[in-house]
């Protein structure tokens, strides 16, 4: 289903997007927990392997710090980038005063357990407070999505999230990524890379 966007109708468009592929996603047992998936991020049955093919990109082994959204399906790609030596960047959940954890291995204990260090619980336990003013230069962004296009511009899940992680490093030149799935995006399990 396509639809004419316009200054007009630019709202009720993202809603109808948004509602589309929770209901879809839900409806075709796309997803894991948690459900109901409307006012989520969409946790996709295909994130694991969605994390191995970003990993398999040149822009992701060329990148140094990445930015990865804190929602459930990019926890792989999260402990993956641990596991390969980034330098991780995540935003704390609302209501902190600070806008980033850093997470590196060489911080971390030898014989930590990657699964959990990248859940919420590990990065609020083993990550490092950032502020603005100490935020290394940013390499790769991955940007939480209910839906994209194929061009790139995504719709995350209303709240206004993505956008602020976003604003946030914009100035510092960087390549964004976001997790899709073959409904948010028909590239089943595939990661669209931004034309910046």
């Amino acid at each position: 289903m396509e639809f004419e966007v316009n200054r007009n109708n630019c709202d009720a468009v993202k809603h109808a997007t948004r509602k589309r592929i929770w209901d879809e996603m839900e409806r075709r047992q796309l997803v894991r927990y948690p459900l109901p998936l409307q006012g989520r991020i969409p946790n996709f049955n295909d994130s694991r392997a969605a994390a191995f093919n970003l990993c398999s990109t040149p822009e992701y082994r060329r990148a140094k710090v990445i930015k990865v959204h804190p929602s459930l399906n990019a926890a792989w790609i999260r402990g993956l980038s641990l596991k390969h030596g980034k330098t991780l960047l995540v935003p704390p959940l609302p209501g902190n005063r600070f806008l980033y954890f850093r997470l590196n291995r060489r911080d971390l204990p030898r014989d930590i357990n990657w699964s959990y260090v990248a859940s919420k619980r590990g990065f609020n336990q083993y990550g490092t407070p950032l502020s603005l003013k100490d935020i290394p230069r940013v390499d790769l962004v991955v940007v939480a999505s209910v839906a994209c296009t194929r061009a790139g511009p995504r719709v995350g899940k209303g709240k206004g999230y993505g956008e602020v992680e976003y604003g946030t490093v914009f100035f510092i030149k960087f390549r964004t990524v976001s997790s899709e799935y073959d409904l948010q995006n028909k590239y089943h399990g595939r990661y669209h890379r931004d034309s910046t």
